[in-house]
């Protein structure tokens, strides 16, 4: 074909992309968002496959026009897999829909089938947007930092959240729609990870709306930045250097391979855990037996894999889980804290102690970091369930010794960073609440889902102090000098969480005169460690209240240091330097 017949029809190609764009946009909110007669229901059928068809259509046509088929197959891997499903769906309509049933209870078929179609819309919206984006010129000139770029996805991804749960599908049948405050509250809350609800998320919220905030929980948890990373290298082949490099310093990794790898064995790990930690909570609640399986059940499960996992801390049922057939359910329980531990550790730490420790002559090669995080991990969960098993004796007046020590090790290891309850919180007494809060607020481990200012950051701070109690200036452990650096960096990190949550805390306590301070510092600290236990308060608070934990929450979740350092473009260093003079300290 002429190049200028090529580049012209390839034009009037771009101009149908935009237009299907729209289209598709419109019949995903409507399909997805509100609950549509009879009438509207086959008007979006019949739109969305026509559609679909054209889209399918123009995808096959820039096949037959492109000069180098071998190239273009490379490149378009997205829209093929979406031409692919959009054609499976018309040859086996009941097979999709058969594994939409299992995975999305409750529903009918038109519900099905409006489903599928949002899907393929949606699949359709994400492929144009990324090509989009992807051929701007004036997005690829600007120039931001890896903390900047994480706070701007994260406001994109809440505010996309807020709005489908403002939406009147995202309610039960007959329920009044959220207010603003509500929608947003619960969409931060999701994708932070936090799990601090403001309404009953197991009757308040359709299978629609429990869907949305799963997709938050989910997204929160791994990351935009590494979901927006794995979409475009499906759809483009590969990542630009500049966003190899945003990617090496979001990872946290020496160079970009090692971040491109660990982000592809990030993927895998996550969805392979949650998928089998929903099969072993289905089986310990079905008395280990598929016989009669119950899709209801099974989608139950899979939320809570996916908040226990993300350390999130939603749950489907109304009395979480201290749920009556839950609560005495040590597999289902002991599944829950294995899968809050994992997600809690780190994707880094696990991906080195995974690689290393099977083979002996390689146990060496793990990182000090891994020791420090898995050491101190261990010391706070096995101290937390002492002191809650010792001193806890109201929270454990029903129990008997062993459901005790269980329940006080669950207890030990959500509230790091997950925040599921299986025993009432508003007991608990106020030693206990401080201890609580200290937990939360060193949170769970660098790279992971869980919030806080982290176990590594404390033991890295506590290491030096007696390092420098005992007149040592080099910080020595495991035979391994620890850099100056990173003792900077940790008490940066403390003092910067501590002076945001000592703000917010102060603001909740002038604002909210009628209620406990000691209760609203535990709150603060719930926020802005994404943790989500809650003494029972939240939805008490103002909306003035709601919006500072709002703020706590998003903070929280990017790290109150690495917000500050997004706030502000970073500085070369003047080649002088001020004549220097020691300040009185202590």
């Amino acid at each position: 074909m002429h190049t200028n017949t090529y580049h012209k029809t390839k034009y009037i190609l771009d101009l149908i992309l935009v237009g299907i764009g729209l289209i598709s946009l419109i019949c995903f909110i409507f399909v997805s968002g509100f609950y549509l007669t009879n009438e509207w229901y086959r008007f979006f059928l019949i739109t969305s496959k026509i559609t679909l068809g054209i889209f399918v259509l123009q995808e096959l046509i820039r096949w037959f026009i492109v000069p180098d088929k071998r190239v273009y197959a490379r490149s378009r891997i997205a829209e093929s897999l979406i031409v692919i499903l959009v054609i499976s769906e018309e040859i086996f309509p009941s097979s999709v829909l058969s594994w939409l049933a299992i995975i999305l209870p409750e529903m009918s078929i038109n519900e099905y089938s409006l489903l599928l179609i949002s899907l393929t819309q949606l699949a359709v919206l994400i492929s144009i947007l990324i090509k989009a984006l992807r051929y701007n010129r004036y997005i690829n000139k600007i120039q931001l930092n890896s903390g900047s770029l994480l706070t701007i996805s994260f406001i994109l991804v809440i505010a996309i959240g807020t709005f489908f749960l403002l939406l009147p599908r995202s309610v039960s049948y007959g329920e009044q729609p959220l207010s603003f405050t509500n929608a947003l509250f619960t969409s931060v809350s999701a994708v932070c990870v936090t799990g601090l609800v403001v309404v009953d998320t197991a009757t308040q919220f359709s299978i629609f709306g429990k869907l949305i905030i799963g997709t938050l929980i989910q997204v929160g948890g791994l990351g935009l930045m590494t979901l927006t990373s794995f979409i475009a290298i499906m759809v483009s082949g590969n990542l630009s250097v500049r966003a190899k490099v945003l990617m090496k310093d979001i990872l946290s990794q020496e160079n970009i391979n090692e971040g491109i790898n660990l982000l592809f064995k990030i993927l895998a790990f996550t969805f392979f855990i949650e998928i089998i930690g929903a099969i072993l909570l289905y089986l310990s609640i079905s008395n280990w037996s598929l016989i009669n399986f119950n899709k209801g059940v099974f989608f139950d499960c899979l939320f809570h894999s996916i908040s226990a996992f993300c350390n999130a801390g939603f749950s489907v049922y109304s009395e979480g889980l201290m749920k009556q057939n839950i609560q005495s359910n040590y597999t289902f329980i002991s599944v829950i804290m294995v899968l809050i531990v994992l997600g809690g550790l780190g994707f880094f730490t696990l991906n080195d102690v995974f690689r290393n420790f099977w083979k002996k002559q390689n146990r060496r090669k793990i990182k000090i970091s891994s020791k420090i995080i898995i050491i101190t991990t261990l010391i706070l969960i096995i101290s937390g369930m002492i002191v809650f098993s010792v001193f806890e004796s109201t929270l454990f007046s029903y129990t008997n010794l062993i459901d005790q020590f269980f329940h006080s090790l669950f207890l030990s290891v959500t509230s790091r960073t997950a925040g599921f309850n299986a025993l009432p919180m508003d007991v608990i007494s106020n030693a206990g609440i401080m201890f609580l809060i200290i937990l939360m607020w060193i949170g769970a481990s660098p790279g992971s889902t869980g919030g806080g200012v982290k176990t590594s950051t404390v033991a890295v701070a506590i290491i030096t102090l007696f390092n420098y109690i005992r007149g040592k200036e080099r910080i020595e452990v495991f035979k391994r000098e620890i850099s100056p650096e990173n003792s900077k960096q940790a008490l940066m990190v403390i003092t910067s969480s501590l002076l945001f949550l000592g703000f917010g805390t102060t603001m909740l306590v002038w604002i909210e005169p009628n209620i406990e301070p000691l209760h609203l510092i535990f709150e603060a600290t719930s926020a802005i460690s994404t943790v989500g236990l809650s003494i029972g308060i939240t939805p008490s608070l103002t909306d003035f209240s709601k919006y500072i934990l709002i703020i706590l929450m998003f903070v929280g979740r990017i790290g109150v240091f690495t917000f500050f350092l997004s706030l502000y473009k970073p500085k070369s260093e003047p080649r002088f330097r001020l004549p220097s003079e020691k300040i009185m300290i202590g």
